[in-house]
């Protein structure tokens, strides 16, 4: 079963004057937006999980990067930048006993 995730990769601060200008410059000493969700990005494409679980065979799903899109809510753009991407997972189905 494939799981559909976000992340959301933001600084907590107002966006700058000039547009654009914290995605690549920085912002509050910080490093630039594009490197932040670089990082971000890297961890998420690590993850590994296990087709079945508990097996060690050493088969693993890995995620399915789709973009990096500019973060909005109820139609506003803020200083935030959302990654999405795809997990499949093997889900146990667990049987009841019937007596």
């Amino acid at each position: 079963m494939d799981r559909t995730w976000k992340a959301v990769v933001s600084r907590a601060r107002g966006l700058k004057l000039q547009s654009g200008e914290s995605l690549t410059q920085g912002s509050a000493g910080g490093p630039p937006m594009f490197d932040l969700v670089e990082q971000v990005r890297e961890v998420i494409l690590g993850i590994r999980i296990p087709t079945v679980p508990g097996d060690v065979s050493g088969e693993d799903t890995v995620p399915r990067y789709y973009g990096s899109y500019p973060f909005e809510v109820q139609g506003l753009i803020l200083d935030a930048v959302e990654i999405r991407f795809t997990l499949a997972a093997q889900i146990t189905v667990q049987k009841e006993n019937a007596e």
